[in-house]
């Protein structure tokens, strides 16, 4: 009992210190320049300006390598001295199974997002125009003046702003960004937000470099949602005290930085480092608590974009649950409802990223739907081959030479 006490008293002071950190953000600087802070025009690419205004972003990852090299260092001092085997302290080990490549979902997203980040940062300057009547409902920083659209996040970090807009203008925003949900859903957060894919570099980074993840458990997957609730509330209350949560988001560290906008850091900076560092040992961690990704995640239930399940075809393996980055429990426990053979089993946390039905080693027991129609469905024969040792074209003629 003593210590749920001291869990609530803990999580209680948590959340003070992120929403007073959020309200005097801009006072808690991670990286200042010298009075050329905020510029109207990026620089070109590769110039001596472009580089100076990297410099923030440079020492992001700078940090963040430094935590990653000191947290591999301290793991194995501890293995050592406790004489542990990997995988015993929550660990995942790798998988020393070598991947085949298959054309398919996978590569369509990775596709997709190499080309989002791509549109989102210099889509303005690649194609000399910027669509300023268009929001999409993630991250496009407003800082960056030289991206293809604006973002929604703007706005709904900062409602006092909307609300003192015309009403055509409320309108416009909500009608935009409900009808983008309502045909994309979480889909945007995982094939076309920026922040999604540099977290996904992150974990490919990790495997390249086969240091073993970190897998959380069901209590740890509660805290991020209790985290998730706190971010909520910031995002869409510190406008209205007088703070403001560009100061305060992880993300004005990047778009402008890439597109050559010299900005200063607050304490976005630090929590930038943390989203890093996070993503390179969970994948898509920050996914957990982004409050713009919740509020898109609540029209699930509306979303032409399905995650469905066969229950009969399911054999409760939960290869998906543990493949699931968003922990999303509900895709193997799920086994009720008016049709087994087709539940709905997408929630708002569900980012449509694949890793479930790729995982998944049963024929159609997990499919991703769009208006019904099946566009990716589990298959156990394209499972195995993930896995499937490379064929030999020498291995015929092998000891043919020996008596």
């Amino acid at each position: 009992m003593k210590k749920k006490v001291i869990g609530k008293i803990l999580f209680a002071a948590f959340a003070a210190a992120l929403c007073a950190g959020a309200y005097f953000a801009a006072d808690i600087t991670f990286f200042q320049f010298g009075g050329e802070e905020y510029q109207e025009t990026g620089a070109a690419l590769f110039t001596s300006e472009w580089f100076s205004a990297m410099l923030p972003f440079g020492l992001i990852l700078l940090v963040s390598a430094v935590c990653i090299a000191l947290d591999v260092l301290l793991r194995k001092l501890l293995y050592k001295k406790k004489k542990l085997p990997v995988g015993k302290t929550g660990i995942t080990a790798r998988d020393k199974r070598k991947k085949r490549f298959v054309f398919g979902f996978e590569t369509v997203r990775w596709g997709v997002m190499i080309l989002s980040f791509a549109l989102l940062i210099y889509g303005g300057r690649l194609f000399g125009t910027v669509f300023t009547n268009v929001q999409l409902p993630v991250f496009a920083c407003p800082y960056n003046l030289e991206q293809l659209t604006n973002a929604g996040c703007y706005y709904f970090s900062h409602l006092d702003v909307l609300f003192s807009e015309s009403w055509q203008a409320i309108l416009a925003f909500f009608g935009t960004f409900l009808v983008c949900a309502v045909l994309l859903g979480r889909v945007l957060c995982g094939f076309v937000c920026p922040m999604g894919f540099l977290q996904d570099v992150a974990h490919e980074a990790r495997q390249a470099l086969h240091i073993e993840g970190i897998s959380l458990n069901e209590k740890m997957y509660a805290v991020l949602r209790l985290v998730k609730w706190v971010m909520l509330i910031i995002f869409l209350g510190v406008g209205f005290i007088g703070g403001n949560f560009c100061d305060f988001c992880p993300a004005a560290a990047v778009s402008p930085a890439l597109a050559g906008f010299k900005l200063s850091l607050g304490l976005g900076g630090f929590i930038m480092v943390i989203v890093l560092v996070s993503g390179f040992f969970k994948r898509r961690c920050f996914c957990n608590v982004c409050p713009l990704g919740f509020i898109l995640g609540l029209t699930h239930k509306l979303s032409l974009f399905k995650l469905k399940k066969n229950a009969v075809a399911c054999t409760e393996c939960g290869a998906c649950y543990e493949a699931c980055p968003m922990g999303i429990k509900s895709i193997f426990t799920e086994r009720e409802g008016k049709d087994i053979k087709k539940l709905d089993v997408t929630t708002s946390d569900c980012i449509m990223c694949g890793e479930c039905v790729r995982r998944c080693p049963e024929n159609n027991a997990l499919a991703i739907t769009f208006c019904g129609k099946k566009i990716y469905n589990a298959d156990r024969m394209k499972f195995m081959k993930q896995y499937a040792p490379k064929p030999d074209k020498y291995a015929p003629f092998r000891g043919k030479d020996k008596p």
